[in-house]
């Protein structure tokens, strides 16, 4: 069975609902291998896209041979003369290195693709769009300035795309040890508004850790730069005490969240703060849990709308989308999403397949 949500009489997949879509333009026949986690791949021939099985993590190198045969069986049955090779821009996923080895194979072009470029896409080729505003809210993917981005805004035309807006850059102290202890990160983002003591009375980690991981800040030490609204939820949900391993924290709030209260979003220069969600947080904390956590979500979720107003048709993509009020607020400004492919990474291949023949 698929797992699916229903967001608003919007069904969200997360996983395909179906190995074959038709879509609303031909292309040259072409393999898109996705991400890494939770993939999908890829092959277009003409108009019809076919989907290979979905593989829990690429970078497992087992995994990544379980991806590489669902693509060669594709290929065959489709009698696919590849001159399209696509893949992530992420100079370390396996895909990337499965992705040259197929280029080289079939004698075809090779194309890195930007993560988040890809995820909006999918949503504009399903829609027929190819000049348009997209809204990118992810985990993470390499940013074409070598950070890590996860909360994007673009505008978009046929021949490429320009960031337009973004969420404010927060370190992500210990690098990816800040995504499985959000407490790290949350860390991180209080030290920028309240002293070392005061971070401590919070209680959120013994006050040695607690010291060492500021002196690490203190030194730039492991501490990459990252717009990602998965951190920055990742963060609010710790603030919130909220932690499950087998589920996102964007989930989490979702469950957790009421009404929120009312606080406008801050955006500088094209840049939605989001320290001032984290100092809202922190005084207002001794009120209700749900209220906060509908209160990060609405931020958020107006900040990049806001960010994203052209005049032009709006698409919303990414893993982040599957929370359901964010998507819901998405939905009532009549912002565009995924119709037959998930919003998360399972949806990615599309995309990378539209910009490449693009």
């Amino acid at each position: 069975m698929v797992d699916a949500k229903i967001i608003s009489g919007q069904r969200l997949l997360f996983f395909p609902e179906r190995n074959q879509i038709v879509l609303k333009k031909k292309m040259a026949d072409t393999i898109a291998l996705g991400s890494e986690l939770n993939n999908v791949a890829c092959v277009v021939k003409g108009d019809v896209c076919h989907l290979t099985p979905a593989i829990s993590d690429a970078g497992d190198l087992d995994r990544l041979k379980e991806l590489k045969k669902g693509i060669l069986t594709l290929v065959e049955k489709h009698d696919v003369k590849p001159k399209i090779i696509v893949c992530d821009k992420h100079p370390g996923f396996q895909t990337k290195a499965l992705a040259k080895e197929l280029a080289d194979k079939y004698g075809a072009i090779l194309k890195p693709v930007q993560h988040h470029h890809a995820h909006v896409a999918s949503v504009a080729l399903e829609h027929g769009l190819d000049d348009y505003v997209g809204i990118a809210c992810d985990g993470l993917g390499y940013g074409e300035d070598d950070n890590i981005w996860g909360g994007e805004v673009f505008d978009v035309k046929v021949n490429g795309f320009r960031r337009i807006g973004h969420l404010e850059e927060q370190y992500q102290l210990g690098s990816d040890a800040a995504t499985i202890d959000p407490r790290k990160m949350l860390i991180s983002i209080l030290s920028r508004f309240l002293d070392e003591e005061n971070i401590i009375r919070l209680g959120i980690l013994d006050s040695d850790i607690v010291r060492v991981l500021l002196r690490q800040l203190d030194q730039n030490f492991n501490t990459p730069k990252t717009t990602s609204t998965g951190r920055v939820l990742d963060a609010a949900g710790a603030f919130l005490g909220l932690h499950d391993k087998k589920l996102s924290t964007a989930i989490l709030l979702d469950n957790l969240a009421t009404e929120p209260y009312e606080i406008d979003p801050i955006i500088n220069s094209g840049i939605l703060m989001t320290t001032p969600i984290f100092e809202f947080l922190y005084n207002n904390r001794k009120k209700d849990n749900g209220r906060l956590a509908a209160t990060v979500l609405i931020y958020i979720a107006k900040g990049l709308y806001e960010l994203a107003r052209r005049g032009k048709p709006i698409v919303f993509s990414g893993g982040v989308a599957y929370n359901s009020i964010i998507t819901s607020y998405m939905l009532k400004k009549k912002v565009l999403l995924n119709k037959n492919v998930p919003p998360g990474d399972p949806g990615i291949c599309l995309g990378q397949a539209y910009i490449a023949n693009s």
